[in-house]
């Protein structure tokens, strides 16, 4: 017997039912979704396709986003996983990193916003992050504070994707706002080693 077999059999008829729901859940949300997409896709659909009342639906997830969650997180785990075991392995420290978020990216790409009004606004709200950032760090280059072979835009990219890391923590209650700030402060301090003269 595998031993997920033997797991599966250490749990009461009552927990094994609710994994059975969760996972047909699962399986009928990601199909519409794929399908029609998620603004079309009702939560009574996907109840239907997963052979459960919508009140049993509601039991698993609140709303539909906690599904679009559930889905995504499931996939994006089985992508890391694989681009871990398939990192080369003896490869110099850097080659694996971009060999791990790259498969990431390719996962991510799948939902790029396609809209030129929707386009128009992220380039927006990201110009009013990187312009002042990029500017703040080309002045401290000026002024000696920052190393001369720096460039500010990457260096500014670098502090967003720090920043964003933060906040998808502070957003899923990984970290409390006290605790974001303390680790946003170290994560500044340990990127800005990188750029000290």
């Amino acid at each position: 017997m595998a031993v997920a077999d033997a797991g599966e059999a250490t749990l009461g008829k009552r927990e094994r039912n609710k994994r059975d729901k969760l996972r047909r859940i699962k399986q009928a949300a990601r199909r519409l979704f794929r399908m029609q997409g998620f603004e079309a896709t009702t939560t009574q659909a996907i109840a239907a396709a997963a052979g459960i009342g919508a009140g049993t639906l509601f039991s698993y997830a609140r709303v539909k986003e906690d599904l679009l969650l559930m889905v995504l997180v499931d996939d994006l785990v089985q992508v890391m996983q694989r681009a871990g075991r398939s990192a080369p392995a003896g490869a110099p420290l850097l080659e694996r990193l971009q060999h791990f978020y790259e498969a990431l990216l390719r996962f991510h790409a799948r939902f790029a916003v396609r809209t030129p009004e929707r386009r128009a606004d992220l380039e927006r709200l990201m110009q009013a992050v990187w312009v002042p950032t990029s500017q703040w760090i080309a002045a401290a280059q000026s002024a000696g504070g920052v190393r001369a072979d720096a460039d500010a835009q990457q260096a500014a990219w670098g502090f967003w994707a720090f920043y964003y890391g933060i906040v998808s923590a502070l957003l899923n209650d990984t970290f409390t706002l006290g605790q974001a700030r303390v680790e946003l402060g170290r994560q500044f301090r340990c990127l800005f080693k990188g750029l000290a003269p």
